[in-house]
């Protein structure tokens, strides 16, 4: 949408005393303050809506890689969906605590120097998704 949406016009407003009041009051009137929020616009409106369709996608994306419904392997839907889902999934980060970390830990620790640290950062930067990190494996493989 572009321009001015007239419906968000309060014309019993005087645009003379209150322009924001004549330019907003009936959008206001009818889309009032959330509970958990400290102020409401239509941008803040829409931010919240693109949130929500986001994890609906996200969600979505997990579900369809557990063990009964199968993304296709390498899919851009089982790669978002085990990394949500494992972010997601507490109780087995809490679990594993702190040893997926840990080859990587070892890879920092083994740098003698500033430029084996920088290789060490440039490897994760063209490798994000390194399986040493992987958290929940997908769906089909085994277990580790």
């Amino acid at each position: 949408m572009h321009g001015i949406d007239v419906t968000d016009l309060d014309r019993k407003a005087d645009p003379c005393n209150d322009f924001y009041e004549f330019a907003n009051g009936t959008w206001r009137a009818n889309n009032p303050i959330p509970a958990s929020m400290t102020h409401w616009s239509k941008r803040w409106a829409a931010g919240e809506s693109s949130k929500d369709k986001l994890k609906e996608i996200l969600e979505t994306a997990a579900r369809d890689t557990d063990k009964d419904k199968n993304a296709p392997p390498g899919s851009t839907e089982q790669i978002i969906g085990d990394y949500y889902g494992a972010c997601m999934d507490e109780s087995r980060v809490n679990a594993r605590g702190m040893d997926p970390l840990k080859p990587w830990f070892a890879r920092i620790d083994a740098a003698k120097d500033t430029a084996a640290l920088q290789q060490n950062h440039r490897r994760h930067a063209r490798h994000p998704g390194d399986r040493s990190l992987r958290l929940r494996q997908p769906a089909g493989s085994a277990q580790a």
